[in-house]
């Protein structure tokens, strides 16, 4: 399945194996979105197939254009901290950071900076990313490390199941 990311939608072009498969099925089977998520896509309009708002029993067909709104702008959800940390790996949904030894994953009180987490917002500010810093795991302050963040509500729901 080919997903593209449009500015706040994930666009992704409907493979041989989900032709004849409901919007319901990709949703609820395939990727296991949680309830909540489930319904604020449904509250908020987050899905259309080929453009329009349809009804989650509509059946999918190779080379239908489906979008699901899943990079809405969000607060980061700690403060910015330019702090140098080595991005191993990032794309539209995942960030993976190695965390150095001597530092929290994420701030342990209101207003906390010098954690990954800070650092990992910083990043995104700079990216021009208004994305929840949203870390999947931890490690020990004295550890090091990967920690992978999800950039997005439906990333971290499907990373948190994995």
């Amino acid at each position: 399945m080919l997903t593209t990311k449009k500015g706040e939608w994930m666009e992704l072009t409907i493979n041989k194996k989900l032709d004849g498969r409901s919007i319901e099925y990709l949703l609820k089977e395939f990727w296991q979105v949680p309830k909540g998520l489930l319904h604020q896509f449904r509250m908020e309009k987050g899905v259309k197939l080929n453009g329009s708002v349809p009804p989650y029993s509509k059946e999918l067909h190779q080379g239908d254009v489906l979008e699901i709104h899943i990079f809405p702008r969000e607060d980061y959800g700690v403060l910015p901290d330019d702090l140098e940390i080595a991005i191993l790996y990032e794309d539209d949904h995942l960030l993976i950071a190695n965390k150095p030894a001597g530092i929290d994953t994420h701030p342990n009180e209101a207003g906390q900076k010098n954690t990954l987490a800070n650092a990992v917002a910083y990043h995104f500010l700079v990216e021009g990313i208004e994305a929840k810093v949203r870390h999947i795991h931890r490690l020990d302050k004295d550890t090091t490390g990967a920690v992978i963040f999800a950039k997005h509500a439906l990333a971290g729901a499907i990373m948190d199941r994995l």
